[in-house]
């Protein structure tokens, strides 16, 4: 069961918009097998918009995840997979990334390599806390341990960007070095992240690490 699609949204081609009023929750199958995408929310190519008025919830080694292929308009320029995303609470164990399709083929495939490097994520707004996950725009994490400085990106169209952001998150960002794999913000670029209400990273700053051990990494690639 390790390669299905229980439990998760999916659609192929965009998707205007998407509303869950309560969590976004992954989990396991019975006797604690792992499930591909539980708890998951799969584009193919645009999501406009979408609200989760509860928390995203994945588990230690398992994230609940949300991503979109992105499909490049007619015209140049940067343009968003993701259009927006706002959760009313925490993100913990979530995975959210541009640029990605589903890859039913094995576990570990899951997230792995981007389809598409050029695919951006707008405007994110988090209401609690984020606690070990990872928000991504058009990055290869190639073994989806979660995003580091030594995931890399594909040059994709000059003419693009991979922007993310900006990102608001109203609690705090935090880990744990105990967890499985590492948790971190990627992108080509990265308008600004801002978390209790203070900015941490805004478009040229340096990577930079922000907690103790190293383990959340902000970096544009």
């Amino acid at each position: 069961m390790n390669n299905s699609l229980c439990g998760a949204v999916y659609s192929s081609h965009s998707l205007q918009s998407l509303f869950i009023g309560g969590d976004l929750i992954g989990g396991t199958y019975g006797d604690g097998a792992m499930l591909g995408y539980n708890g998951a929310v799969g584009v193919g190519e645009n999501l406009g918009s979408a609200v989760i008025k509860g928390s995203i919830l994945g588990h230690d080694g398992y994230q609940a995840i949300i991503m979109a292929g992105g499909l490049a308009p007619a015209t140049p320029g940067d343009y968003n997979a993701i259009g927006k995303l706002t959760v009313g609470g925490d993100v913990s164990f979530g995975y959210i990334a541009a640029g990605h399709i589903l890859d039913k083929t094995t576990f570990a495939n899951r997230i792995g390599v981007a389809e598409n490097s050029d695919t951006g994520i707008g405007r994110v707004t988090v209401g609690g806390n984020w606690f070990h996950s990872n928000l991504s725009a058009g990055i290869n994490d190639l073994n989806t341990s979660g995003l580091t400085t030594g995931d890399s990106r594909d040059p994709g169209n000059a003419a693009r960007h991979a922007v993310l952001g900006p990102v608001v998150i109203k609690g705090d960002i935090l880990d744990n070095p105990n967890t499985t794999g590492f948790s971190g913000f990627l992108a080509e670029k990265i308008a600004s992240i801002t978390t209790g209400g203070v900015k941490l990273f805004k478009t040229g700053d340096p990577t930079r690490s922000v907690d103790p051990f190293g383990f959340v990494d902000i970096d544009e690639i």
